[in-house]
């Protein structure tokens, strides 16, 4: 059924849709549902909801090469404001949830994560380290921001921009889960403040895009951050998208591809 706020992850051969929500005129009812879509047959399947977590939105979700792990959230029915720690391993060869473990796990909603090929790591204002194959929890990098983005570059994780309150960011940090350091990233030459951003790894830099900022007017410009240098150097504004927030971008191996999106006044981008 139709939804927002839902998650999709790409397994190798398929998409796996889960969660979100789907609202009438008059109320929005959060869900625990989702499909599975193999662009060969152009078929879809449902992904079981036996032993699925909680409906939810606002959640996460990354593909860990055998299993889809869904985490955090927000409730919008009778438990709203309910703010999770839980989520829920699929398998989509098998169709079958197993839960991971609460024990350790932040509680989040309008966080990141990011797969390393090992953990999970989830950011937000609380973080955590998930092992799929302990099924356990470590602390992990805490930082006291939502609507932000997360890039895993191979050895970090880099987190940028987002909101504090009503307060725009115009900074982030670098996540070293081996050694469990973070370091700032400069601000000079940075990207304005923003948050509902997309930031992509292109294989030597994070580029920043879009989202909104002051007032939050949408934006058209962004930034692109080298952490072997410890520099950012701006993106060309010729030929870009026109402004806009809550978009998708990812990279393709050569470009990065900015779809969708709205832009302050009522223009939802195609």
């Amino acid at each position: 059924e139709g939804r927002e706020h839902h998650r999709a992850v790409w397994t190798g051969d398929r998409m796996i849709v889960w969660g979100g929500r789907t609202c009438s005129a008059t109320s929005c009812v959060s869900l625990n549902s989702g499909g599975r879509y193999q662009p060969l047959t152009d078929t879809w399947s449902p992904t079981s909801v036996v032993d699925a977590p909680a409906p939810r939105l606002y959640h996460t979700a990354i593909w860990s090469g055998s299993s889809m792990i869904v985490f955090g959230g927000t409730s919008e029915d009778s438990t709203a404001g309910t703010t999770f720690n839980t989520g829920g391993r699929y398998n989509p060869q098998s169709d079958a949830w197993t839960a991971t473990s609460p024990s350790g796990a932040p509680t989040v909603s309008l966080h990141t994560a990011i797969w390393t090929g090992q953990q999970m790591i989830v950011t937000g204002q609380a973080g955590g380290r998930y092992d799929p194959l302990g099924d356990t929890w470590l602390p992990g990098p805490v930082n006291s921001r939502i609507y932000h983005s997360a890039v895993w570059t191979g050895q970090e994780m880099l987190v940028w921009g987002g909101q504090a309150g009503s307060v725009f960011l115009q900074n982030g940090f670098a996540y070293n889960p081996v050694t469990n350091i973070t370091r700032f990233i400069t601000t000079s030459g940075a990207p304005s403040p923003r948050a509902d951003h997309a930031a992509v790894w292109n294989g030597s830099a994070m580029i920043v895009w879009g989202g909104r900022g002051s007032g939050n007017a949408s934006l058209g410009n962004g930034g692109r951050y080298d952490p072997a240098t410890l520099s950012w150097a701006p993106i060309s504004s010729l030929h870009a998208p026109s402004p806009r927030t809550t978009h998708s971008a990812v990279w393709t191996g050569d470009a990065m591809i900015v779809w969708g999106g709205f832009t302050l006044g009522g223009v939802f981008w195609n």
